[in-house]
C-alpha cells in the first residue's frame, strides 16, 4: 500500500472560536499525536507525508513533516487562534497548488486534502472559481471535509462533490471520520 500525503486545511477563523476551536484542536490532538494515533488506530507509516496549512482571512505558512510521528505539526496548529473571516476557497486552492507543485511525487503517494472547518467561507474566492481550478488540473485528489462548531454543510458538501469525496461531521463521531479517511488513504 502508497504512503499517505495528506494536507490538512485547518480554519482558524473568528466563527471557529470557542466550541469549534477546541474540537479541531481535540481531533488533531488525536490523530498528529503518536500515542492518541496509535490507541485510535490512526498511525501513519514511516513514509507518509503530513501537512498542516492553517487559514483566516489569509492563507498562513504551510508546515510538513515527514514519516509516522507529525506531533510537531500538533505544536504548531496550537500556535494560532481564532480570528479574521474564512478564506475557505483560498486554503483549498493553496492546497491544491502545493500539491501540484509536487505531482511528480504524486504517484508514490495517496494524496488527500482535509478540510477542518465550520464552512463558512467569506473571503474572495467563490465556489465556482476553486471548482474550475479544481476541474483544470486533473489531479483527482479527494476533498474530505470534516464539519466543526456552526458548521455551513452546504460549502462543504460542495467541496466534496466536486472532488468526490465525502462530508464528515466532526461533532458526532470524529474517530470513526478519520477511520475513514484513513481508509481512502
Amino acid at each position: 500500500k502508497k504512503p499517505a500525503y495528506t494536507v490538512y486545511v485547518l480554519d482558524y477563523s473568528g466563527s471557529m472560536s470557542g466550541t469549534g476551536y477546541n474540537a479541531m484542536m481535540y481531533a488533531l490532538s488525536e490523530i498528529l499525536v503518536p500515542e492518541n494515533a496509535k490507541k485510535n488506530l490512526l498511525q501513519g507509516t514511516s513514509k507518509d507525508r503530513t501537512v498542516l496549512l492553517p487559514f483566516s482571512s489569509e492563507v498562513y505558512q504551510p508546515k510538513e513533516v515527514s514519516g509516522k510521528d507529525p506531533s510537531e505539526l500538533y505544536t504548531y496548529a496550537r500556535s494560532f487562534s481564532p480570528r479574521g473571516a474564512t478564506s475557505l476557497y483560498e486554503a483549498v486552492e493553496y492546497a491544491l497548488n502545493y500539491l501540484d507543485e509536487r505531482r511528480s511525487e504524486l504517484d508514490n503517494y495517496i494524496p488527500a486534502i482535509v478540510v477542518m472547518s465550520d464552512g463558512m467561507a467569506n473571503g474572495s474566492m467563490t465556489a465556482a472559481a476553486l471548482d474550475a481550478s479544481y476541474e483544470k488540473r486533473g489531479l483527482d485528489i479527494p476533498i474530505f471535509s470534516i464539519l466543526f462548531g456552526d458548521a455551513s454543510e452546504e460549502e462543504m458538501n460542495g467541496l466534496a462533490e466536486m472532488s468526490k469525496a465525502r462530508v464528515f461531521d466532526g461533532r458526532e463521531d470524529l474517530i470513526q471520520a478519520f477511520r475513514t479517511v484513513k481508509g481512502y488513504n
